[in-house]
């Protein structure tokens, strides 16, 4: 992780008889400044070393919670009803951990927080910046995307990059709610029948997947996220998630101190031998 002071970054003051906040600001940097494609995560999904990552899902509409230990959706709303319109009980069962309208401190909505195993929350529709065709609309419905600039390591911008989503990762029936094919993600201890079965992207029941492009702003090249149609973009690297992701990849955990791996398709992934957008 890479904050900085500039943004506003920085640790709140630690003095519990203060009747108000003090923050230190400061700048945390990464305790390496190299990397290549084999210096990376080994303990979890994806596979990155310096990268830019977010995490969508866990948030579906929700109208009444029940007041069991998980907080259970009792009506659910949106894709996860009966028909669309009439609340009713959730198909997939993966409405858990949820808050209600009344906890929402301006705009009161209700929502499930679990990990949307389904695929069918507000995070995989048409809700981000740019996947509405009409701009008009687009500007009215979803906010602007965020933006950021390619990583450096000292002043010096790196050779190489790749686009990695670990959606296989979620569409496994050890960690999803599919009602349908799950992905068959193992490949070797313990091994699928047929790796890369029900592997799929985007996932299933989602209207829309986002990705990432490019455009300029005051001269720089900008990183975005969100559909085809963010004003100003110049690359869409595809311009859908299916283009950008690329095939599945065969990645290896180590299991033990001694060589034992256990191989899993756990991330889509797509290199790319240059760098796209530098950062000047």
């Amino acid at each position: 992780m890479t904050a900085s002071a500039a943004n506003g970054f920085g640790n709140v003051v630690f003095d519990p008889s203060a009747t108000t906040c003090q923050v230190n600001p400061y700048n945390f940097h990464p305790e390496f400044s190299t990397s290549t494609p084999q210096t990376r995560n080994v303990a979890a999904a994806h596979t990155y070393n310096v990268a830019f990552s977010d995490e969508i899902g866990h948030f579906e509409y929700c109208a009444k919670v029940g007041t069991d230990p998980n907080s259970t959706c009792l009506q659910p709303l949106g894709a996860d009803t009966n028909d669309g319109d009439t609340a009713g009980p959730d198909p997939a069962g993966d409405d858990d951990f949820c808050l209600p309208a009344s906890a929402s401190l301006k705009v009161k909505i209700g929502g499930c927080l679990d990990i949307d195993g389904d695929f069918d929350g507000v995070s995989y529709n048409f809700t981000w910046p740019g996947s509405i065709s009409n701009p008009v609309a687009d500007r009215l419905l979803n906010p602007r995307s965020f933006l950021f600039t390619s990583p450096t390591v000292r002043g010096r911008n790196f050779t190489s990059m790749a686009f990695e989503s670990d959606i296989s990762r979620n569409e496994s029936d050890d960690t999803a709610f599919r009602v349908d094919t799950p992905c068959q993600r193992h490949v070797l201890n313990p091994s699928d029948p047929s790796p890369g079965t029900g592997c799929v992207n985007p996932p299933p029941n989602s209207v829309f997947y986002p990705f990432y492009s490019t455009r300029q702003v005051g001269g720089m090249c900008m990183w975005q996220e969100g559909g085809p149609y963010i004003p100003g973009t110049t690359n869409k690297f595809g311009g859908s998630a299916h283009a950008e992701y690329g095939p599945l990849r065969v990645i290896s955990y180590p299991t033990s101190p001694f060589g034992a791996v256990t191989k899993r398709l756990n991330d889509f992934r797509r290199n790319l031998s240059t760098m796209p957008c530098p950062a000047t």
